[in-house]
């Protein structure tokens, strides 16, 4: 259903330039004998075939042209003999012939030129679009693992933060169990080299006096 919309819309635009070329043909017939003449068809004309060449294809811009000629070639007819011109017409009629079909051809070439940059910008704004959504894409996956880093990191953190409280009471525990029994050895040893001072070699005072400055 979409493809034969688009398909009657050209169609028009085709024939839309052709026809425009028509009506401004009668309107210019039925003003020729009215105040409101136009002096100069031929420059009505010629918009109309720059119009039909942006509008439509090239056969319908010289289409335009050529019913835009024989109008102009009726035109500069001699009065009362339709296609009949002088030499003075004939010269003109000859650069009009050359001039319409020239113009259409011209127009329709840039307006394709024009045509064909449009695409290359719309080819290449939906590839930039394409590169950022892919761009956005790695960074919402870039900003996702970081914050499952982060996640982690306070995670080993929080666990690091355990096992140093958990060693701290257990060297608390250790230094409390062990201040009472060192307590005694200071005693056994103080006892020892007072008691037996005069018994003991040097060898045990030494190993006395190492244990009770340890």
């Amino acid at each position: 259903m979409e493809q034969r919309a688009i398909s009657q819309n050209s169609l028009l635009s085709q024939a839309l330039g052709p026809l425009l070329v028509l009506l401004a043909v009668l309107v210019l017939e039925l003003l020729k004998r009215s105040p409101l003449w136009v002096p100069n068809p031929p420059a009505i004309l010629m918009m109309l075939i720059v119009l039909s060449a942006f509008m439509g294809g090239a056969a319908s811009t010289l289409l335009s042209a050529v019913l835009s000629w024989l109008y102009i070639a009726y035109h500069f007819s001699v009065p009362g003999e339709p296609f009949s011109w002088n030499e003075e017409n004939i010269r003109r009629i000859g650069i009009w012939a050359l001039v319409m079909p020239a113009t259409a051809l011209m127009v329709g070439k840039l307006r394709n030129r024009a045509d064909r940059a449009a695409q290359r910008v719309l080819q290449e704004e939906q590839q930039h679009s394409a590169r950022l959504a892919q761009a956005l894409h790695e960074l919402t996956r870039a900003e996702s693992e970081i914050h499952k880093l982060n996640d982690d990191l306070k995670r080993r953190a929080t666990e690091l933060q355990e096992a140093n409280r958990e060693l701290e009471a257990f060297c608390y525990s250790v230094s409390h169990d062990l201040r009472a029994p060192l307590r005694r050895i200071d005693g056994f040893s103080h006892l020892l080299y007072d008691d037996y001072n005069a018994t003991l070699d040097e060898d045990a005072k030494g190993l006395l006096r190492h244990v009770r400055e340890g």
